[in-house]
């Protein structure tokens, strides 16, 4: 069996990334994807929770392509994600009600 591996995924505003490390902190597997911004009003800038799981899913998916059997090595996980960016979940289903606000927004919202 492959010494152990660490995974850290890092989502941030542009994108998800995720890194595999072994004992020595060399990297093994990597993989990004990028996400989309979006401007709706001069200020606001919106991501899809959506589309954000899904680049962190693909990720995952990638390194552990890569990976192979060595996959089974991994015994620890990190995630690194970005700073002050909100989302509303529905409280019984976890489905986002709204996009993400980035914590770059400065947009005024009423009504």
């Amino acid at each position: 069996m492959a010494p152990p591996y660490v995974l850290v995924l890092d989502q941030g505003g542009h994108g998800s990334r995720a890194l595999v490390f072994d004992a020595v902190g060399c990297v093994v597997a990597s993989a990004s994807v990028t996400v989309s911004t979006h401007f709706p009003a001069v200020g606001c800038v919106e991501q899809s929770p959506t589309e954000i799981l899904q680049s962190l899913r693909d990720v995952i998916a990638t390194v552990a392509a890569q990976l192979g059997d060595r996959c089974k090595a991994i015994e620890a996980a990190a995630l690194i994600v970005q700073r002050s960016s909100l989302v509303a979940l529905d409280e019984l289903s976890g489905v986002a009600l709204s996009p993400i606000l980035s914590w770059q927004d400065t947009g005024m919202r009423i009504g």
